[in-house]
């Protein structure tokens, strides 16, 4: 395998843009297997192993030792590595072989991160979406099948163009803000009582904006009107789940003691007639 001066890096963007000097590098190779679709079209892809999707642990992956080796793209030449040494497994051998598994921001609002170099970080993990990131795990899951049989690109992870129809086939198939528009009559019945959103005014991901339209719409609903309740952690991120007195850390430890009652009070409330409510209550 080849790396040069055409290859597309992270952080920076080629070899050429390393500054002459002394490094330990070390490499890895991400192992792909073959997969033949339903639909016929025959895909490479990188099966999570039990380690999460991170390439640089993954079980059967080779990789090299580490060296010392002095870089300067001035002045040319081939830097040679060998990857003798593979990965070994996670799990113990009874497990099997495999294990199938199915731009951010602080809370004060400061930006740490941009799409450029979050989508050029995965790109140079996997083309065609395979890099198992956050990106590209939407687009696993949202996007339709292009030609290839990968999901089809939502826009160009090198140049940000977006490709309109794709994010169509996003908007009528998986908003659920305009599902619940389009389907408010069917669906609105259905879910009385049962919507609850919590959201940190603070989202790395901006998600909070989209709860917020979300709202706006239930605020306008009628027959049935909305009883949707909505709970939004000032300064609080993404991981907020509706404690605002205490810290994240702290909150993810309570969730389920605080959720809980929450449930069984709606179970009670809706259990149609007959059903047991008792003996699992202790």
């Amino acid at each position: 395998m080849v790396v040069d001066e055409e290859t597309i890096g992270f952080p920076v963007k080629h070899l050429a843009e390393i500054p002459a000097g002394d490094y330990f590098v070390q490499g890895v190779f991400n192992v792909y297997e073959t997969y033949h679709l339903a639909s016929g079209k025959t895909v490479k892809l990188a099966p999570d192993r039990g380690e999460g999707q991170h390439w640089a642990s993954k079980p059967g992956n080779f990789y090299s030792a580490p060296v010392k080796l002095h870089v300067n793209p001035a002045a040319g030449g081939i830097l040679r590595l060998t990857l003798d040494k593979i990965i070994p497994p996670i799990l113990p051998a009874y497990w099997g072989e495999k294990v199938p598994i199915a731009s951010q921001r602080l809370p004060d609002g400061t930006i740490i991160g941009e799409m450029e170099l979050d989508n050029r970080y995965e790109y140079v993990q996997g083309t065609h979406g395979r890099a198992g990131q956050q990106w590209d795990i939407l687009q696993a899951v949202f996007s339709p099948a292009g030609p290839d049989g990968y999901p089809q690109p939502i826009y160009d992870k090198l140049t940000g163009t977006i490709d309109k129809q794709v994010a169509a086939y996003w908007h009528d198939h998986y908003d659920l803000n305009v599902i619940l528009q389009r389907d408010w009559k069917t669906l609105g019945p259905k879910l009385e009582g049962k919507l609850h959103f919590i959201a940190g005014e603070s989202d790395r991901y901006f998600q909070n904006n989209d709860v917020h339209l979300m709202e706006n719409f239930f605020k306008t609903t009628r027959n049935p009107h909305s009883d949707a309740t909505f709970d939004y952690g000032f300064r609080r991120g993404h991981e907020y789940t509706g404690a605002p007195d205490q810290s994240a850390t702290a909150a993810s430890g309570t969730q389920t003691q605080r959720l809980l009652p929450l449930m069984v009070e709606h179970f009670l409330q809706t259990a149609p007639p007959g059903v047991d409510v008792t003996s699992w209550r202790y």
